[in-house]
């Protein structure tokens, strides 16, 4: 899933939803940051950084 199609939009009961460019709603968040986790989870660029984040941490001087 491409990062740059998606847009979280906030609702009047202080939620924010995960959106694509066309407005269909994949995800509902309790709040911004929350929002911008589910993208990062989810798009391959944020799924790129946390297999990364992973290795490292697993790495020699950090297990």
């Amino acid at each position: 899933m491409r990062e740059d199609a998606l847009q979280v939009v906030a609702r009047p009961d202080g939620k924010h939803e995960v959106q694509t460019a066309g407005g269909d709603v994949l995800a509902v968040c309790e709040n911004n940051a929350q929002a911008w986790r589910w993208i990062d989870r989810h798009s391959a660029g944020g799924q790129k950084d946390e297999d990364r984040h992973l290795r490292i941490r697993q790495s020699g001087p950090f297990s």
